[in-house]
This record gives structure tokens, sequence and C-alpha cells, in this order.
């Protein structure tokens, strides 16, 4: 699997855990600014310290839990074990060096805004500047298929 499509969902599967109604997008869509806002918030709701930004041991911990929720859901396992294993894990690691582009051990806002906006631009089919739910939802089925595809 190629390290964006981690990326995807990694977000996708934090969007999910926390649910969209906290923030409901305009009925037209949503803005990149809109986006961003969005997204950063459930980003550091992960932010064990309350320091600003999410350490890589906070983004790995945010990842193992949204694979167990994955796993939970795609078994009907009550207990969401699973987790991914070691290959999830390693994949976290390497996705948050990725996404840390100051190298500091942490993602800061500027960071996880930039990561939200390559999101935004690729769900973004008609390039309007508006991601409407109907593009959000293409942007998922197309992460659904290239998950089962093995990409």
């Amino acid at each position: 699997m190629k390290p964006v499509s981690w990326g995807v969902l990694v977000l996708g599967m934090i969007a999910a855990a926390k649910g969209t109604a906290q923030t409901p997008p305009a009925p037209a869509g949503m803005t990149l600014e809109q986006f961003q806002a969005a997204g950063r918030g459930r980003f550091l709701d992960r932010d064990a310290d309350g320091d600003g930004k999410i350490s890589k041991a906070e983004f790995e911990s945010a990842a193992a839990d949204m694979r167990g929720k994955a796993a939970k859901a795609k078994s009907g396992d009550e207990t969401g074990a699973g987790g991914g294993g070691m290959r999830g894990g390693r994949m976290a690691g390497r996705l948050f060096e990725r996404f840390d582009t100051n190298g500091d051990g942490y993602l800061d806002k500027a960071e996880i805004d930039a990561m939200l906006a390559k999101r935004f631009t690729r769900m973004d089919a008609n390039h309007d500047g508006i991601v409407t739910a109907e593009e959000r939802e293409a942007s998922r089925a197309g992460m659904r298929g290239r998950m089962g595809a093995g990409q």
C-alpha cells in the first residue's frame, strides 16, 4: 500500500471515530478552511498531553485505536481486539515521519493543515474549492477500492 493511502486511511478512521456531527459541513460543501478546521480539531483531540502538537507516540496510539475499531467493525468483534499488528504500527511510524516535515518529532498545526490541504485537493474532483458530500463519498469509495485491491 502506498504511504499516501495510509494517510487517507488514518485520517478517515479518525474522522469516523469522532463522527462528523460535531462540525457539519455547509449544505453545499466545505471550503479548505472549514475542512482544515474540522480535521485539525479531530486530530488534536488525540493530543494526550495538551501541548497543541501530536507526538509520534500519540499518533501511533491513535492509529492503533483506529485499526482496532476498524478490525472490530469488520469482524463484528465487540472487544475491538486486533489493531492491525506490527505491520500497521510500522506503517503508522513511517507515515508520521512523512508528515513531520520539519523533523522535530511532532505534528504541529502547520503540518496538520498541510496534510489536510493535500487530502482536500485530492477530494475536490471538480477543483472548485468546495468538497461536497458526493466528492467525500467518492473519495471514500475509491479508498475502499484501493484497500480491497491491496494497494
